[in-house]
């Protein structure tokens, strides 16, 4: 395979001469030649002429290494049992933060009240408390603790209650609070925790409460 080496213009002005250099292509063998001319710029006799034959393996070499370096070029690398961070450096395991789910990243001043999709605006102090993987910017953690867009946090919920995806046809109730129902999901709502019913009101309240409505 032909590499072409890239044409080469040098003037050189030394003792009133000038040098005129050319490449020419040369085979994958890494021979070629570099064709230079020398006259003399304070002479009338321009067409007088030196010239020399100049080996061009290592300017080639060169070029390739720098279009096409190859994988087992030397480098760097850690020691045994050291691994590269994400500033550059060889720390030991212990050192390396741990591998983050999906929208969330290692913050070594860790917060100890995260965005929530139930609390979107917490009042934390200023100060760091242990590493650890925390949601992106513009994300919060849902009730399944994983990150997801805040626009995709779903309703919040009346007190006692959660959002429910897959929710239930008939919820308990003050007035029938052991129904018989079917496993479909009913489309997604609030509902009320478990151990606490729906009242007439629409608030979610314990069972010793409900006697204020049967």
């Amino acid at each position: 395979m032909w590499i072409l080496c890239l044409a080469l213009l040098v003037s050189v002005r030394a003792d009133g001469v000038a040098a005129k250099a050319e490449a020419s292509p040369m085979g994958s063998s890494g021979s070629g030649a570099i064709s230079v001319s020398v006259s003399d710029i304070s002479s009338d006799h321009h067409d007088t002429s030196l010239h020399y034959q100049l080996r061009l393996e290592n300017l080639c070499f060169k070029l390739r290494a720098n279009l096409r370096q190859p994988a087992t070029a030397q480098r760097c690398q850690c020691n045994s049992g050291y691994y590269r961070n994400v500033v550059g450096g060889c720390v030991p395991l212990s050192q390396c933060p741990p591998v983050c789910p999906t929208n969330s990243s290692y913050n070594s001043c860790g917060s100890s009240c995260e965005r929530t999709c139930a609390q979107r605006n917490p009042i934390c102090p200023a100060i760091c408390g242990p590493g650890k993987c925390m949601c992106n910017a513009g994300y919060s953690r849902n009730t399944a603790g994983n990150c997801i867009l805040e626009r995709d946090c779903p309703p919040t919920c009346p007190g006692f209650s959660t959002w429910q995806t897959c929710s239930s046809y008939c919820e308990p109730t003050c007035t029938n609070p052991n129904p018989v129902c079917n496993r479909a999901c009913a489309p997604a709502k609030c509902q009320c925790n478990p151990g606490y019913y729906r009242s007439p009101s629409g608030l979610c309240v314990q069972w010793n409460q409900c006697c204020r409505f049967n």
